[in-house]
């Protein structure tokens, strides 16, 4: 399900870059409207270079990337920790594959990257990625005010959530 870049995510990458609902979503930004554009060749570089941080989300079935998650080192924390951010090309969306992914991601971060903590984060509107980390188990940690641009509405509010390791162990 999850696994490093490959050339051939290039297609699946654009639809989910060029779709605006997804771009908001995911950090606020514009879509692209070219595969020659600067910031989709930059992002191309990038996901061929961040083997350990980022992943393509892949369909087992079709073999087709319908998404990524990122993971990064979590800001401010006093021990090991990992932040996740994810996103589901529209037409995967709403069918599970998203919590499914976010569930093997969180599993890497404590087992792999020996984690002590996960975190992740949503902006307010997005109510189905929220829903993904509360089915998950995440606790809601509390709300980052005006954390992020959702360009719709304007700047908005990010809901913050962590996963414990042990609560993983106790389960």
């Amino acid at each position: 399900m999850l696994r490093n870049f490959e050339d051939r995510d290039a297609d699946p990458f654009f639809e989910f870059l060029s779709d605006r609902e997804c771009c908001y979503l995911d950090g606020g930004y514009e879509p692209v409207t070219s595969k020659k554009d600067p910031f989709f060749r930059k992002c191309m570089k990038l996901f061929r270079l961040q083997r350990q941080e980022r992943f393509m989300i892949e369909l087992k079935t079709e073999r087709r990337c319908i998404g990524t998650i990122h993971i990064m080192e979590a800001e401010n924390r006093k021990v090991e920790a990992r932040e996740i951010g994810y996103g589901i090309c529209p037409a995967y969306q709403s069918q599970g594959y998203a919590t499914e992914a976010v569930r093997a991601a969180v599993a890497y971060c404590f087992a792999d990257l020996g984690a002590e903590l996960v975190t992740a984060k949503a902006v307010g509107p997005n109510r189905a990625s929220i829903r993904v980390l509360e089915k998950l188990g995440f606790t809601r940690e509390g709300i980052r005010r005006k954390g992020a641009v959702y360009p719709p509405v304007g700047v908005v509010d990010y809901v913050c959530f962590y996963k414990e390791r042990l609560e993983c162990e106790d389960r």
